[in-house]
């Protein structure tokens, strides 16, 4: 990269530059002057000024969509640079573990650094879902640190799943009196809010 340079006193002129810290590890830096008339081309003295660029740490949330019985609960993770340059999105794996269960399901962070969980979670029965999601960066992508299990950098969601309390319906009662011995077709609905309910009336 090049900067024009402006006066900054007497016999002095100076130039700014900016330079993005794309990668990680040591950089050294060093300047060259290139004269435009009356000067010679001149090189910054050696040992040059060094810098050390570090990862960009990242936060991991999750959040949890529940869903009624017979249903599937969505665990979707959000990646973000918490401390780092603007306009970095994070690359790699979320991998999420579900009531304590191992870290095998995991899925690729898509272009905003969102990842949801494979197949969702099967709503059985009542209860609390619990899940966790830690992040692992591509391992050709070293700009970012890891939220994984190891440091305890990862994101923690759960809801509780209670019984469902369904609606009775009665149709088919006739609205006129009935004779004796008569018989009435009788429907009654059961409905639930998520899914079918099962058992008897």
């Amino acid at each position: 990269p090049a900067a024009s340079l402006l006066p900054a006193g007497l016999g002095k002129a100076t130039g700014t530059l900016t330079i993005p810290a794309e990668w990680v590890g040591l950089r050294e830096l060093r300047a060259e002057f290139v004269p435009a008339a009356g000067f010679a081309a001149s090189v910054s003295p050696m040992p040059a000024p060094q810098v050390t660029v570090d990862p960009a740490t990242t936060a991991v949330a999750v959040t949890l969509t529940p869903a009624g019985y017979g249903g599937t609960a969505t665990a979707t993770a959000q990646v973000t640079v918490a401390q780092g340059g603007p306009g970095l999105v994070p690359t790699g794996q979320v991998y999420f573990a579900v009531n304590g269960g191992d870290w095998s399901q995991g899925a690729p962070l898509d272009g905003d650094g969102r990842a949801t969980l494979p197949g969702g979670i099967p709503v059985t029965g009542p209860g609390t879902i619990l899940v966790r999601a830690g992040y692992v960066p591509s391992v050709w992508d070293p700009r970012f640190t890891a939220g994984v299990p190891d440091n305890s950098q990862y994101g923690v969601a759960s809801t509780t799943i209670t019984r469902e309390t369904p609606t009775v319906e009665v149709t088919g009662w006739p609205s006129i009196a009935m004779s004796a011995g008569a018989a009435a077709p009788l429907t009654v609905t059961v409905t639930g809010a998520g899914s079918a309910p099962t058992g008897q009336v």
